[in-house]
């Protein structure tokens, strides 16, 4: 699952991982994001640090509630060691910022998959 409040942005994630043979579901809003959860389990969430005014951390309980195994992938174009270490401790596999090369950002979140 893909949450982005960016929407050309998770149209183009979403594009690209489909076209390496990636099952993706998408998300825009935190409510949005929970619908998912309640009617799916998935093997990685990649969510933009802040969603609007909400921090995505916030959802990691529902997410590891529904399926422990999933790994959390932490993305932001604003990052900082402090915000890294938090999102870690509560639970995410991997912190990444945001590339001006969206491939790059792809294959390092294929990278913590696999």
């Amino acid at each position: 699952m893909i949450l982005e409040d960016d929407v050309d942005m998770m149209s183009l994630l979403k594009s690209m991982f489909v076209s390496d043979g990636f099952t993706v579901s998408c998300a825009s809003s935190f409510p949005e994001a929970r619908g998912l959860l309640r009617f799916a389990s998935f093997d990685a969430v990649l969510l933009d640090l802040q969603i609007n005014k909400d921090q995505s951390s916030e959802l990691f309980p529902e997410i590891m509630e529904r399926n422990p195994l999933t790994k959390i992938i932490i993305m932001t174009a604003h990052g900082s060691i402090d915000k890294a270490v938090n999102c870690l401790r509560k639970g995410a596999s991997t912190f990444i910022c945001k590339s001006h090369d969206p491939n790059a950002l792809v294959q390092e979140v294929k990278d913590h998959l696999l």
